[in-house]
């Protein structure tokens, strides 16, 4: 039995351009266009594809398959953090209902913040050159 598309098995060794296409699919899914540019996507999650791709590999790292990441709910958090708009709103815009929302926003931020410190150290690193 193969796996699903969105399941654990399918991204915890994957290459790094398999979860920028991952990302890039579920991008394209929640914001109903067939492609999308550089500049669209950060115009819209507030940060580049290299930033979100690295912040989910970390989450895959420490993740089960019981508590695995998809990369639409990636997704969902980033651009929860970038606008800030209330979960009705934003699960609205990720053609979803609340409650399902904020559990995976919840989720993720979680993840997220398991990983901060590195994250942000990665970051200041990559800007100062």
């Amino acid at each position: 039995m193969s796996p699903r598309p969105n399941s654990f098995s399918c991204y915890s060794n994957a290459l790094p351009s398999v979860l920028h296409d991952a990302l890039l699919s579920a991008a394209e899914t929640i914001l109903e266009v067939s492609r999308i540019s550089k500049r669209t996507f950060k115009a819209n999650f507030g940060v580049s594809l290299g930033v979100v791709a690295l912040a989910w590999e970390h989450t895959l790292q420490m993740s089960t398959e019981e508590d695995f990441v998809q990369p639409k709910h990636m997704l969902w958090t980033i651009m929860f953090l970038k606008q800030y708009s209330s979960e009705d709103v934003m699960a609205g815009q990720c053609d979803t209902i609340p409650k399902t929302f904020r559990k995976h926003l919840r989720l993720t931020m979680n993840k997220l913040n398991a990983c901060y410190q590195f994250l942000v150290s990665l970051l200041i690193f990559f800007q100062l050159f």
